[in-house]
C-alpha cells in the first residue's frame, strides 16, 4: 500500500483486515503514538473513524514480507499499529476521495466540523484524509437504511508528526474538498464540538499513556504526560484557531463558487446523535498479508462494531 509509513494491508486472527503501520523506528513509534491517542480523542467527540488494534507480528511471519516491500516501512517481530479496513474487499468500495455526486448524501458530513476542531486543537501537520464507504446506519438499534458515511484515517501527524510540538497555521486540518463544510459555514457552527472538546477531563491523560504499548514509549513516558498536559491547556485557544479556519474556508468559497459545482445542493450541516464509539481492541496476529486491494480475503469480514453494518 501507499504511503510515506509503508503500511501493509494484513488479515489477523480475529478475521479482520488491518492497514498496518509498523513501529520501525523512535520517529515511527512517536507518530504511532499520535495514531492511538488520535482514536481515542475521535471516540471521545463522538467522531467516526476506524477501529484500531495492536497486530503482533511474530519473527516468522515477518520474514515472510517480500524484500521489496521491508524498506522504510519494515514490518519486524514485534507490537504495531493497526486500523480496521472497514469493508471487505472489493465490495463495497472504500473511496479515499468524496463519492462524485454524492457529497450532500454523507451521512455524517458534521463530522467534518469535529475533525477541524481536533486538528486545530492537535496541530495536525498533515493534510486530512477520510475514506467513503457505504454502510447501514443504525440509531437506537433503528435502521436509518443503507448510506454514504466517512470515517477519519491517517492521523499520525497531529501534535506535528514524531516532534510531539505544536506548530499553528489557519489552514491546518483542512479537508481538501472544502464543500463537506457547506457554502454558509459560521463559526457557530463548531459550538457544539467545541463544548464536546472542553468536557474532555483531565484524567483522560494517565488513561491515554496507561494503553500505550510500553516498547513505544519506553524512555519517554514523562515527555508523553507533559505533552499531554500542554495539549489540554490549548484548548482555551482552540475556539481561536478554529475561527482562523473558518474564515479562510469562507475565502476561499467566495474565490471559487463560479467554479463549484453543485454548492447550492450542499446545506447547513445538521449534528447528527452520537453514531459509534470505538476503543483499542486487543492485540490480534497476522494470518496473511495482501499486496493489493484487488486480493479478496479467504475470510468474511464485517465492518467495526457499533452503529455500522455492511449492506
Amino acid at each position: 500500500m501507499s504511503g510515506t509509513d509503508r503500511p501493509h494491508l494484513i488479515e489477523a486472527d480475529d478475521g479482520h483486515l488491518y492497514v498496518v503501520k509498523p513501529a520501525s523506528s523512535s520517529r515511527a513509534r512517536r507518530t504511532l503514538v499520535n495514531e492511538v491517542l488520535a482514536s481515542a480523542f475521535f471516540s471521545a467527540l463522538e467522531i467516526l473513524s476506524p477501529e484500531i488494534s495492536y497486530v503482533s507480528v511474530d519473527s516468522d511471519f515477518a520474514s515472510t514480507i517480500e524484500p521489496d516491500c521491508s524498506a522504510g516501512g519494515r514490518l519486524v517481530a514485534g507490537l504495531h499499529f493497526g486500523s480496521r479496513y472497514p469493508a471487505p474487499l472489493r465490495d463495497p468500495p472504500v473511496l479515499d476521495h468524496p463519492p462524485k455526486g454524492r457529497l450532500s448524501k454523507i451521512w455524517n458530513r458534521d463530522h467534518f466540523l469535529g475533525t477541524l476542531v481536533l486538528d486545530r486543537w492537535t496541530a495536525h501537520a498533515d493534510v486530512r484524509q477520510a475514506i467513503f464507504f457505504q454502510a447501514e446506519v443504525r440509531l437506537n438499534s433503528i435502521s436509518q437504511g443503507v448510506q454514504w458515511v466517512a470515517a477519519m484515517v491517517d492521523n499520525g501527524e497531529i501534535l506535528q508528526g514524531s516532534d510531539w510540538t505544536f506548530t499553528d497555521s489557519e489552514v491546518q486540518g483542512i479537508y481538501p474538498w472544502k464543500e463537506v463544510y457547506g457554502a454558509d459555514l459560521r463559526r457557530s457552527d463548531f459550538g457544539p464540538w467545541l463544548g464536546r472538546l472542553e468536557s474532555l477531563q483531565p484524567s483522560m491523560i494517565e488513561e491515554l499513556i496507561a494503553i500505550m504499548p510500553r516498547d513505544w514509549i519506553a524512555g519517554q513516558e514523562s515527555q508523553l504526560s507533559d505533552l499531554l498536559k500542554r495539549l489540554f491547556a490549548r484548548r482555551d485557544r482552540t475556539p481561536q484557531l478554529v475561527t482562523q479556519s473558518v474564515r479562510v474556508i469562507q475565502a476561499a468559497f467566495r474565490t471559487h463558487v463560479s467554479k463549484a459545482v453543485g454548492l447550492c445542493g450542499v446545506a447547513r450541516i445538521p449534528l447528527r446523535p452520537r453514531l459509534s464509539v470505538f476503543q483499542p481492541a486487543a492485540p490480534c496476529t497476522p494470518l496473511g498479508r495482501y499486496n493489493s486491494l484487488d486480493t479478496r480475503p479467504k475470510n468474511h469480514l464485517a465492518l467495526p462494531r457499533g452503529a455500522f453494518s455492511p449492506d
